[in-house]
C-alpha cells in the first residue's frame, strides 16, 4: 500500500486523548497572539477606505432603508442578505467594527490551521501568526478587512459540526453561499458525493436566506441581479492581483472571444474535475481542499486575498494527506501564493502586460489546476487500492 494511502487510512476521528491535547488556555494564548499580530498588520499596513468600511456602510444602509449598492466609496458586491448580516457592524464606531472583524478573521485563520490537523496550540499559533504576518492571502485579508478567510472557516466549521451534529450539516455552507455565491460549488460537491441530506440542507439554507434578503430589501435584490451580470470590467479582469483563469487568459490573449472561450472551457473543466475528485474521495477534508482550490480557479475574479485555501492545502500536503503528485503541487501552490511574486508587476490602472509578465501571472491558476487534476488521479489510485482514507497523521 502506498505511503500516502496508509497515512490516510488512519481512523477519521481522533481519539479522546488527542482531542484533549492542548488545554483551552493554550488555544486562547494562540488566538491572542494571532489577533495581536493581525492588529499590528492593520495598524501599520491598513488603509482607508477598506472592505470593512464597505461592510459597515452596507449594514448601515439596510438599517436606514437605503440601498447598499449606492452607499458611496468602494462598491458593495455581495447579495442583499449579506448587508443584513453586516448590520451589527454598523451599530458602533467603525474602529470597533475593525477590531471585531480582525479578531474574527484571526480566529478563522487559527480554525483553518486546527482543522487541517495541527493539534498543538503552540504549533497552530505559530503557523497562524506567520500566515497573517507573511502569507500574502492572509496579510492582505487582514490589511484590507476582507471576508474570505471567515467564509472558508465557516465552511470547515460546517464539516466539524457535521461530524457530531449531522442534522445541522450543510447549514453553514448554505450561509457562506448566501453571502458569497462561489461556495455553492461545495454544495454541488456534496451532491456529487451523494451526501443528499447535507446538500439538501445547504440548498434550503441558501433559499431561505436569499428569500429573506428579497423580502427585506426587494429593490436592492433587483439591483444585485443586475450587478451579477456586470461583475468584472476591464481593470478588474486583467489586474495582476486577479489570479483566476479568466484573468490569466485575458492577460495572455487579450480581450475578446478567444480569451472568454478559453477561460470558460478551462473553468468548466476544473469544476468537473473537482466534482469527480469529490465523488471519488472518501476523505471529506481533502475533497474540500480540492473544491476550494477549484472555486479560486473558476471564479471570474480571484484576488490574492481570496486564496486562503492554500493554508489548509499546504498543511495537509506537508502531512502527506494527498497522493504524491497532488502533495507536491499543493506545497508549491501554497508557497507560490504565499509569496505572491507576481505582485511586482501590478500597479493601479495597469491593464497591459508583456508576455513574460502574463505568464508569471498565470502560474497560480496553472498550479491550482494541476493540483485539482492530481487530486482526481490520486483518489482514483486510492479507490483502486481498496483503501478507505481517513484522518492524517497529527501534528
Amino acid at each position: 500500500m502506498p505511503r500516502w494511502v496508509a497515512a490516510k487510512a488512519e481512523p477519521e476521528l481522533v481519539t479522546i486523548v488527542e482531542q484533549r491535547r492542548g488545554r483551552p488556555i493554550g488555544w486562547l494564548l494562540a488566538l491572542a497572539a494571532t489577533v495581536a499580530v493581525a492588529l499590528l498588520v492593520r495598524c501599520w499596513f491598513g488603509h482607508s477606505p477598506d472592505d470593512i468600511e464597505v461592510f459597515v456602510r452596507a449594514g448601515a444602509a439596510f438599517t436606514s432603508g437605503e440601498s447598499p449598492y449606492h452607499s458611496g466609496g468602494l462598491p458593495f458586491i455581495y447579495p442583499p442578505i449579506a448587508a443584513v448580516l453586516f448590520a451589527p457592524l454598523a451599530a458602533g464606531p467603525s474602529l470597533l467594527a475593525g477590531l471585531i472583524w480582525t479578531a474574527f478573521s484571526s480566529a478563522a485563520c487559527l480554525l483553518l490551521v486546527r482543522w487541517a490537523g495541527v493539534l498543538s496550540p503552540l504549533t497552530a499559533g505559530l503557523v497562524a501568526v506567520v500566515a497573517v504576518a507573511l502569507a500574502a492571502p492572509f496579510f492582505e485579508t487582514i490589511r484590507i478587512g476582507q471576508v474570505g478567510v471567515i467564509l472558508a472557516a465557516v465552511i470547515v466549521l460546517d464539516d466539524v459540526v457535521g461530524r457530531t451534529q449531522p442534522r445541522w450539516a450543510g447549514v453553514l455552507t448554505g450561509l457562506a453561499t448566501a453571502v458569497k455565491l462561489t461556495p455553492g460549488l461545495f454544495v454541488l460537491a456534496d451532491a456529487c458525493r451523494r451526501d443528499w441530506r447535507r446538500a439538501l440542507v445547504a440548498a434550503v439554507a441558501i433559499t431561505a436566506l436569499m428569500a429573506a434578503g428579497v423580502a427585506l430589501m426587494p429593490g436592492a435584490s433587483l439591483e444585485f441581479a443586475q450587478l451579477v451580470t456586470e461583475v468584472g470590467g476591464d481593470s478588474a479582469t486583467v489586474h495582476m492581483s486577479n489570479q483566476s483563469v479568466w484573468a490569466a487568459t485575458t492577460r495572455l490573449l487579450g480581450e475578446g472571444a478567444a480569451a472568454t472561450g478559453a477561460a470558460l472551457v478551462i473553468s468548466l473543466a476544473v469544476v468537473a474535475m473537482a466534482m469527480l475528485a469529490a465523488l471519488r474521495s472518501t476523505d471529506r477534508s481533502t475533497a474540500l481542499c480540492v473544491v476550494g482550490m477549484a472555486t479560486l480557479v473558476a471564479s471570474p475574479i480571484s484576488w490574492t486575498h481570496h486564496w486562503v485555501w492554500v493554508l489548509p492545502v499546504g498543511i495537509l500536503a506537508y502531512r502527506k494527506a494527498f497522493a504524491p503528485a497532488a502533495r507536491w503541487l499543493g506545497l508549491i501552490v501554497a508557497g507560490w501564493v504565499a509569496v505572491a511574486p507576481y505582485r511586482v508587476f501590478q500597479a493601479p490602472g495597469k491593464v497591459d502586460y508583456s508576455i513574460g509578465e502574463a505568464l508569471i501571472g498565470a502560474v497560480s491558476a496553472l498550479l491550482a489546476l494541476g493540483f485539482v487534476a492530481a487530486g482526481v488521479v490520486g483518489e482514483r489510485a486510492a479507490l483502486a487500492d481498496g483503501s478507505r482514507p481517513g484522518a492524517k497523521a497529527q501534528m
